[in-house]
């Protein structure tokens, strides 16, 4: 577990969810770089609350090219990620541009959320096998 208001000293957070263009009430989707859009939740943890969500969507691409992805993420200014799976070149690309990545439950993006707000979801540190 871990304690969010310990992070970035109560900061403002963005935490990206990829899923579908059905925001919060859409599901999380497994594939990282094929994801049809991105939730964003700007949340603040001093208050508890959610200041915006926002859904980007996806430019298409080739498989094994995802770092247009995570380079736009970091122009949204995304402090965190919650995924399903991810691979070794895109963790390590969140990683080099100060995105935290989180281990999602399979549901949807409120209920991941709810888990990430509370301190409920796994910080990751090491895929397997290329893919977690």
């Amino acid at each position: 577990m871990i304690c969010i208001l310990s992070l970035r000293d109560n900061t403002m957070l963005k935490i990206a969810f990829p899923s579908s263009i059905q925001g919060l009430h859409a599901e999380l989707t497994k594939h990282f770089g094929h994801t049809p859009a991105f939730t964003i939740i700007t949340y603040n943890p001093e208050k508890e609350q959610v200041e915006s969500v926002e859904i980007i969507q996806n430019a298409p691409h080739q498989q094994g090219e995802c770092m247009s992805q995570v380079l736009m993420l970091k122009n949204l200014n995304v402090t965190d990620i919650v995924v399903l799976r991810i691979g070794n070149k895109v963790k390590a690309g969140l990683l080099q541009a100060n995105i935290r990545l989180y281990l999602g439950t399979f549901g949807t993006v409120k209920e991941n959320f709810n888990a990430f707000k509370d301190g409920n979801l796994q910080l990751l540190f090491e895929p397997v096998g290329g893919y977690l």
